[in-house]
């Protein structure tokens, strides 16, 4: 039932199938992903003492510190702190796709200087060059800059990178619309349709 509940991402069902011991019978690994499950819907709650509640029994012992990492980050960002948010991604490096997500958290972080993120984008693709969020991101500043045809390719990279999500097939019409290409964004929005099983 856990196992379900963190595929399908339901912090609801999470809580119900972790009890009220916290899950002290389970696998230490899922009940670690459970609680970083609450703690981002804490942050995204504003919820900052759930957040350290769940933060601090992790803390020495985690099987997954790079995933907390990121989501400190994330909770420092959300308590308006950005630079104490950039300090901590910029001082540390994660293992592998990880590394791709703190690079996509800096850049963002970067947007006001677009040669600084670019830098940052690059660096990211090299440790995950299929991460849509650096593609889509690349992408913007690209089409902010008139490079209209990488644009396009990186759009198109983040869809084909994660083609069920919905979201980038978005950004991608979106781009079409901005550019005056209106059949290739009723195009991209029908394949979304049929592709994710969403409407349009």
């Amino acid at each position: 039932e856990l196992q379900h509940a963190l595929e399908v991402r339901d912090t609801g069902m999470i809580r119900m199938a972790m009890g009220n011991e916290g899950g002290d019978w389970l696998d230490p690994k899922i009940v670690e992903s459970a609680d970083l499950e609450l703690a981002r819907e804490a942050v995204h709650a504003r919820d900052f003492a759930s957040y350290d509640a769940c933060a601090s029994k992790w803390k020495g012992k985690s099987a997954a510190p790079g995933r907390w990492l990121l989501l400190e980050a994330d909770q420092l960002l959300a308590r308006k702190l950005p630079e104490d948010a950039l300090k901590l991604l910029k001082g540390t490096r994660l293992p592998g796709a990880e590394d791709a997500l703190r690079l996509v958290r800096i850049a963002l972080l970067e947007s006001k200087e677009p040669w600084k993120a670019m830098t940052t984008i690059d660096e990211g693709l090299i440790a995950d060059p299929g991460n849509a969020d650096l593609l889509s991101f690349r992408a913007q500043i690209e089409e902010a800059a008139g490079r209209l045809a990488d644009a396009r390719l990186d759009y198109v990279a983040a869809v084909l990178s994660e083609r069920r999500n919905p979201l980038y097939r978005d950004t991608l019409a979106n781009f079409y619309l901005r550019t005056g290409d209106i059949s290739a964004a009723a195009e991209t929005w029908r394949d979304a349709a049929l592709d994710t099983g969403l409407g349009v």
